[in-house]
């Protein structure tokens, strides 16, 4: 399978919407609750980028 078709694939799946939306709004709480410096802000948003990455390997 092409990197392109798993991509689409990914992207046409209701879940993976579901897990950005949720993650979106639990990075934004958290940046909000705990009004992060810029170093912790970064932090957060690696451990998000992870959570996405990782995504498409629940899924398989």
């Amino acid at each position: 399978m092409s990197a392109r078709r798993a991509v689409s694939l990914i992207l046409s799946d209701p879940l993976t919407w579901a897990a950005c939306l949720i993650t979106a709004a639990a990075v934004g709480a958290f940046f909000w609750w705990f009004q992060l410096d810029l170093m912790m802000a970064a932090s957060a948003l690696g451990v998000a980028a992870i959570v996405l990455i990782a995504w498409p390997i629940l899924l398989a």
